[in-house]
């Protein structure tokens, strides 16, 4: 939250909402080698979590957590949504519902609309833990995964970076 500059700082982090999670967790723990010199433990575990944004601070009924691009893109959560949401403006339409091109071959985006694209949040969660040990020596090591989610990337963005030859 930004606040002015007089009081010693220009922003504090604090509670700016109410949001509700329900998910579940599983894990799935085994060993599916075990001789008198090895041993492999094994675990295998998968979350899935759910949230709604209740309620905002002030009353408002969506924050603004990045606008990307000059407006081509957000980062929002809204009362009632999930948390993170991405929207983006769409194609233009004509009035036969067909898509409206511009002369440069690109299509044209409706400015005064923004519909929601994906959510930032990953739908699952988990991961595949394993361990071994041979005689005195163990290695450890843990693979782990984010399924679902959208990760927004402005490609004309990324063109208009500078690049060293």
């Amino acid at each position: 939250m930004t606040i002015p500059s007089s009081s010693g700082a220009t922003s504090i982090l604090t509670n700016i909402g109410t949001l509700r999670n329900k998910g579940v967790e599983v894990a799935i723990t085994g060993t599916p080698v075990l001789t008198s010199s090895f041993r492999w433990d094994a675990t295998l575990n998968f979350s899935h979590n759910k949230n709604i944004v209740e309620k905002l601070a002030s009353g408002s009924d969506e924050l603004l957590h990045a606008d990307y691009d000059g407006n081509a893109a957000q980062l929002k959560s809204v009362v009632g949504e999930s948390m993170g949401d991405f929207y983006a403006h769409p194609v233009a339409r004509a009035a036969n519902g067909g898509l409206i091109v511009d002369p440069n071959g690109m299509y044209k985006v409706d400015p005064d609309t923004m519909i929601k694209i994906g959510n930032a949040m990953p739908k699952a969660v988990g991961g595949f833990m394993n361990s071994f040990r041979y005689k005195g020596f163990s290695l450890d090591a843990l693979v782990d995964f984010r399924i679902w989610w959208l990760c927004y990337a402005n490609r004309y963005q990324l063109d208009d970076q500078p690049r060293s030859s």
